[in-house]
This record gives C-alpha cells, sequence and structure tokens, in this order.
C-alpha cells in the first residue's frame, strides 16, 4: 500500500528523471485525445523550463517551479495512457467522454489557455456526455460483471431491502429534550417514537 506522501515522493522521482532524459515513458500522440496533449505538454514546457534553470535540476528554482508541478504532471501522463488504452479496448464513447470531463475538471485552466476550451464550452461537453452516458449506465455498470465479488448489500434494490429489513428495530418513548419548557406538548407526539439502525 502506498500513502498519500509516498505518492507525492514517487511522482517528484519520477518526474525528474523523466525531465533528466533518464526515463522515458511512450505517450499517445498529441493527436489522439485533449489528454494526450496535455501530457505532453506538461512534458516540453518543463522540460524547457529546465533547460533555462542556471542550476538545473539542483537549484531552488527547479524545486520552486518545478517540482510542485510533479504530482500533476504524473496524473496527466497517466490519465493519457489510460484513455488511450481504453479507445484501444474499444469502450463505448460515452464512457470516454465522461472519463475526459473528469480529468479536464481537474486542470480547467489549462485546457482554456491551451486549447481554447473554454469554461463554459468544458461545463457544456460535461452535460452532454452525462446526458448520453445516464440512459446506458445500468448496462455499463452491469458489463463490468463485478456482482459475484460485492458483498454490500447496496449492489441492489432487493438486496438493499433484504438488508433494512433483518436491520434491529429498536422502540422506546424517549423524547428529545431540546426544548424543555415544551416537553409535555411534545412528549405525546413522539409516544411511539422507533428507529431502524
Amino acid at each position: 500500500m502506498i500513502a498519500e506522501g509516498d505518492i507525492l515522493t514517487l511522482c517528484i522521482r519520477l518526474f525528474s528523471e523523466l525531465l533528466l532524459g533518464r526515463y522515458q515513458i511512450q505517450l499517445p500522440n498529441a493527436n489522439e485525445s485533449v489528454l494526450a496533449k496535455h501530457a505532453l505538454s506538461y512534458l516540453e514546457d518543463n522540460t524547457q523550463l529546465l533547460r533555462h534553470l542556471p542550476d538545473g535540476h539542483r537549484s531552488e528554482s527547479f524545486n520552486a517551479l518545478i517540482l510542485p508541478r510533479s504530482e500533476l504532471a504524473i496524473e496527466a501522463i497517466g490519465h493519457a495512457l489510460a484513455y488511450s488504452a481504453a479507445v484501444k479496448a474499444n469502450l463505448p464513447k460515452p464512457i470516454l467522454d465522461m472519463y475526459e470531463c473528469g480529468v479536464v475538471k481537474q486542470d480547467p485552466a489549462w485546457y482554456s489557455e491551451n486549447l481554447g476550451i473554454s469554461s463554459t464550452t468544458q461545463r457544456i461537453r460535461e452535460d452532454k456526455a452525462v446526458r448520453s452516458m445516464l440512459p446506458r449506465l445500468e448496462t455499463y455498470l452491469e458489463d463490468l460483471g463485478i456482482g459475484p465479488y460485492v458483498s454490500a448489500p447496496i449492489i441492489s434494490d432487493n438486496a438493499w431491502k433484504q438488508y433494512l429489513t433483518a436491520l434491529p428495530v429498536f422502540k422506546g418513548n424517549a423524547v428529545p429534550e431540546i426544548y424543555p419548557e415544551n416537553r409535555d406538548a411534545r412528549y405525546s407526539k413522539y409516544n411511539q417514537f422507533q428507529a431502524r439502525l
């Protein structure tokens, strides 16, 4: 298991190594998706910035200007790779569109500044993606085939109803004492108070 602090440390290390050319990741072509453009932009922009830092990767400027972007950059690379794999696996377009919209929301300014996708257009695209996916949502979820692996009763309406009826019922005549001066008037109202936990 990797803790949150470990993720940041790993991202800093990996992003630094990528910028220094010690490692390479085969990214999707920029024309494949806006997510690929985003990931490539992170690499290209920060590689150029690193080249112009007088003391290179061991400088305060590197720590201040590049390291804080490490996690976002590695996430962008991961999103681009995941989207590309999903396209190659022929996932339905509504699912791809929803995923893309979710990723765009993580860095909306970049998409607006670099690709001209305004915040209004981003919201319209997300609305269109949601409307396209919702009618098929149940089918998409069933296609995952997770039923045999999930024991939580919330997996279906029937299982949830059975779970609720199996819960113990507690009855009593307790009265909440929020307003003690009205206790007698309120007592009859709450006399048969019962709760299912």
